[in-house]
């Protein structure tokens, strides 16, 4: 439902621009227009997209490096199990350490 909201309000905009658009330049064909607001709004969606993509790669490359969510940061220890995963992981480099 949250999604459906977005979509109108976003149909509203783009069409309140389009109406602005065209009074205030009565020679730009409407269609034009919305060809380029479309345009528009295909170019931010992949630069969101990628974003998104990009920001979510960088947080598990993080992670499997080690480090911890900043949202644990507030808290005054480690998320539970953790420390177990941590030891684990830990342990493991060791041994491929000892074997070569």
């Amino acid at each position: 439902m949250k999604t459906l909201r977005w979509i109108v309000l976003m149909l509203f905009l783009i069409g309140l621009v389009l109406v602005i658009a065209h009074a205030l330049m009565p020679a730009f064909a409407l269609s034009e227009a919305a060809a380029y607001l479309v345009a528009a709004a295909l170019a931010g969606a992949a630069v969101l997209l990628a974003v998104i993509v990009l920001s979510l790669r960088w947080r598990a490359w993080i992670w499997r490096q080690g480090g911890t969510d900043v949202q644990w940061l507030w808290f005054p220890d480690d998320p539970p199990g953790l420390p177990t995963v941590r030891q684990t992981r830990q342990q493991r480099a060791e041994q491929r350490r000892h074997s070569s």
